[in-house]
């Protein structure tokens, strides 16, 4: 019952909608009544929306769930957080950011009616560690130290994996590790660095970095 010449009424659900006005002048006369059917349509909804937590120069997989609906003329409206957007409408795909950072995305569907639904999650892309390390070529017998520069994001801590490139393979965990090889030769060193930042599915970000070594031959004294 509203008395204003022009409403906005909120329906509590979708469906043919039974309408009536009916108008008083001046002098209190009513008019007859004018009927008319109002169609209340369903409203597309997203019931989730979600990406996992990966680490950077990944792809994160953004999947929703969507209320089946009859209408075909649905349009997708994704906004990644960093100034792309896009129509993808596959309920899983993939999307890579190009930095680490935490991002705001979300997504909008729209029917063939102007009905819509949105919804908004935050979107962590890891920042990796930068694996780093300096050594010296040294003389046969002597041992090369190896010295580790790798920066890692605050907060976290590593662990270490060095493959010396020696034949057959030797290596080590620790920081700063110390190696003595038994032949002379230019070596390939692979440090590989895990964190321990939480993602989806595994244990951490890493980095790797190479670096070569020359062991030289000792000289041979005569006279």
């Amino acid at each position: 019952n509203f008395s204003s010449q022009d409403i906005a009424v909120i329906f509590a659900g979708p469906g043919m909608k039974r309408t009536e006005l009916v108008v008083r002048d001046i002098y209190g006369c009513f008019s007859p009544a004018y009927d008319t059917l109002v169609e209340v349509y369903n409203n597309p909804s997203i019931l989730s929306l979600t990406a996992d937590t990966i680490c950077d120069d990944n792809t994160t997989t953004f999947e929703f769930d969507l209320v089946s609906i009859s209408d075909t003329n649905i349009t997708y409206s994704w906004n990644y957080g960093d100034g792309i957007t896009s129509s993808v409408s596959n309920t899983v795909h993939q999307y890579e950011y190009l930095n680490c950072n935490n991002y705001l995305a979300s997504l909008v569907v729209e029917d063939g009616n102007s009905c819509k639904d949105d919804s908004t999650i935050t979107v962590i892309v890891r920042c990796n560690p930068v694996a780093d390390f300096t050594t010296e070529s040294e003389c046969l017998g002597d041992s090369v130290k190896f010295i580790n520069q790798t920066n890692l994001v605050p907060g976290t801590s590593a662990t270490w994996q060095w493959d010396f490139g020696d034949n057959p393979p030797q290596g080590s965990s620790n920081e700063n590790p110390s190696h003595l090889y038994d032949s002379v030769g230019v070596y390939t060193i692979n440090l590989t660095v895990f964190d321990d930042q939480v993602i989806t599915g595994f244990d951490g970000c890493s980095d790797s970095w190479q670096e070569t070594v020359e062991i030289y031959a000792l000289p041979e004294p005569s006279f």
